[in-house]
């Protein structure tokens, strides 16, 4: 798909768009059979599908969704963005947990690319986070150790009850 198809872009989708409460995550391709093999993939981590799932929104100009797509479908900002990017990357870059150079001083809330040379590296890995600086931070604990414990007790208790409202309704229906 990367190099027989033209595969543009990788839109990351958080987890329940299309079936929510599923957890699921979804990546959308752009493929363009107009633009044999550019040099980079790029690609964009959208909250949400914030204009397709809100049906009582009439103006979607504003939408994250929109401009994504609406700059994909400009190749002139794209490969002016492709270039900032780039020379971004050769300006400043680490190494990221999988061993990808990456720009260091980029946006990545805006979107990043990926060269088709590290994408054939990773296996074909088309998980936009491997191209990219990983930002999670570690939070604080919210309880205290006693307090999950506390937690948990109160949770078997609850389960023993259950258990044994459960054990009583079936010995009163044999």
């Amino acid at each position: 798909m990367v190099d027989k198809f033209s595969l543009r872009s990788v839109l990351s989708l958080s987890g329940g768009d299309f079936m929510p409460n599923a957890g699921r995550k979804v990546s959308v391709l752009l493929f363009d059979r107009t633009v044999l093999s550019a040099t980079a993939v790029s690609f964009y981590k959208l909250e949400k599908l914030d204009f397709i799932l809100d049906e009582e929104k009439e103006d979607i100009s504003g939408s994250d969704t929109f401009k994504v797509i609406g700059a994909e479908g400009n190749w002139d900002k794209r490969r002016d963005r492709y270039i900032k990017w780039r020379e971004a990357r050769e300006q400043d870059s680490v190494l990221n947990r999988d061993g990808i150079r990456v720009a260091k001083n980029w946006d990545y809330e805006t979107g990043w690319f990926a060269e088709r040379d590290e994408i054939r590296k990773t296996e074909y890995n088309l998980e936009g986070n491997t191209y990219a600086i990983r930002t999670e931070t570690r939070q604080e604990a919210e309880y205290t150790l006693s307090e999950l414990l506390q937690q948990l007790r109160e949770k078997e208790k609850e389960s023993g009850i259950i258990l044994e409202q459960l054990i009583k309704m079936m010995k009163e229906s044999v």
